[in-house]
This record gives structure tokens, sequence and C-alpha cells, in this order.
């Protein structure tokens, strides 16, 4: 039976230490989520209650722990995914906001060039007529 549980204990202690890298890397520095954050504490206490497995009533709980520190994961990791999907957008937007910004700048300063330009022909026109 010490075998066996130890067997499992070594599966479960995989899945998490998987899922502990994989939430490690996949938060940006610049973007702490709390929720990343709860789910390396539930994963890094589940690791602990399989590491004090002594019997099978033990191994339930420690099952069942490793079971929600990964659904936390699972969720938290969509979550990370979802934010930085979103940055990437807000960066397009920006991106496309910056070059339109540019276009509109461009704009004006032809519509005041050429509205200089049609003033002093204008005022050219009528100090001519007022000479004559």
């Amino acid at each position: 039976a010490k075998v066996e549980r130890d067997a499992a204990c070594a599966e479960q202690v995989a899945q998490l230490s998987q899922w502990l890298e994989k939430l490690g890397s996949a938060q940006p520095a610049d973007l702490p989520l709390p929720q990343v954050q709860e789910a390396i504490a539930a994963i890094r206490k589940a690791l602990a209650q399989l590491a004090a497995v002594r019997d099978d009533a033990q191994l339930v709980a420690a099952r069942d722990a490793s079971a929600n520190a990964i659904s936390t994961a699972q969720a938290a990791s969509r979550l990370v995914a979802a934010e930085k999907q979103r940055i990437e957008k807000l960066a397009k937007m920006r991106k496309v906001a910056r070059r339109e910004h540019a276009k509109a700048e461009w704009l004006l300063g032809q519509v005041r060039r050429s509205s200089a330009a049609s003033t002093e022909s204008v005022s050219y026109t009528h100090l001519r007529a007022h000479e004559t």
C-alpha cells in the first residue's frame, strides 16, 4: 500500500510542479495578478500535503487539495492568457491611434498652409486693386 501511495503522490507532485512552472513563467513581471499568486499558494500547500502523506486518508485529502490547486491554476492560466490578449489589443489600438494622429497633424498642416497661401493671395489682390 505504501508503494502505491508513494506512486500516487509522485504523480500528483509531477503535475503540480508542471503547473507551478507554467504559472511562474506565464505571468509577466509587470502584470502581477492576485489569482496567479493564489494558485501558486494552493499548489505549494498541496505539495506540502503530499509530502506529509502517511496513510490512505491523508492521500485522499492530498489528492483533493491537488485537484483544487490544479483547477485554480487552470483558471489563473486562462486569466493570464486573456490579460495578455487584452494588452496586445491595446498596444495595437495605440499604434493605430498614433498613426491616425500623425495623419491628422499632417492634414492640419496642409490646411494651415493652404489657408495662409489663400489669405496671402487675397491680400495681394486687394492691395493691387487699391493701387489702381
